[in-house]
């Protein structure tokens, strides 16, 4: 498979599209994310995905530490996201919050939830 052999003739786009063909939580899926997370390691989607992936493994440090640095509204939700794995309401609440301002509608929803559970805690 040339994404293993030669993965620097592929472009960020067809590794993702490469990825795509298996199924998500599969050891093949998340090996191409990692191999287009380090051929393009400017690259902030490639990061972030990454990260998301590392989030649903729950290795909630690594992939705080992926995002901490990208500047999307993605990447906030998800950090978000990490905060509340951690128990850390006020860091989550305040990506949320930064999310949902920049128009990130999943944020805006997971700020509410969190908000309204937080009320009963």
């Amino acid at each position: 498979m040339l994404i293993r052999i030669k993965p620097q003739q592929l472009s960020l786009n067809e590794m993702f599209m490469v990825a795509n063909t298996y199924p998500k939580n599969s050891k093949e899926f998340k090996e191409i994310f990692d191999i287009a997370s380090r051929m393009y390691p400017d690259s902030e989607i490639a990061r972030m995905n990454t990260a998301a992936l590392d989030l649903e493994n729950e290795a909630v440090d690594v992939a705080i530490e992926k995002m901490k640095n990208i500047n999307l509204p993605e990447a906030w939700n998800n950090l978000g996201i990490a905060y509340i794995k951690k128990g850390d309401y006020k860091k989550a609440t305040g990506f949320f919050t930064k999310a949902a301002q920049a128009g990130n509608r999943q944020a805006a929803d997971n700020l509410r939830q969190l908000e309204e559970w937080l009320k009963y805690q």
